[in-house]
């Protein structure tokens, strides 16, 4: 997919606790790297979602409660190298890929939420 004449100046897609409502099967990783491959160099996409690597024992649990009372929809936590695969092809932002509030924080972060988040720029 060729960028779209539309976006002639790079842009921000911001995928914000989105994916964790896709399962592998509606494949997810294609869906971001198709609105990455529609925009112009320079972009950079913006994700967080929720994780099973980090509080894994509550974060199955309440994925599995979550799920039973969803009905079609299903709460997908991914892990840290599922989650990556999102960055395929991007140059990642310092820092990288870390727990949220290890992003950019203006002090020691004193809670534990077991997300995401990550910035990667289209080269």
């Amino acid at each position: 997919m060729q960028p779209s004449p539309a976006f002639d100046k790079p842009v921000a897609v911001m995928v914000l606790c989105t994916m964790q409502y896709l399962p592998d099967a509606d494949d997810p990783h294609g869906i971001v790297s198709g609105l990455m491959a529609a925009v112009p160099s320079g972009s950079y996409l913006a994700m967080s979602d929720t994780t099973r690597d980090i509080d894994t024992q509550t974060m199955m649990t309440g994925a599995a409660r979550y799920n039973a009372r969803l009905g079609p929809a299903t709460f997908t936590p991914r892990t840290g190298a599922e989650y990556i695969r999102f960055f395929d092809g991007l140059d990642l932002v310092e820092p990288g890929l870390v727990p949220l509030l290890q992003w950019r924080p203006e002090s020691a972060p004193a809670e534990v939420i077991p997300m995401y988040a990550a910035v990667g720029r289209k080269p």
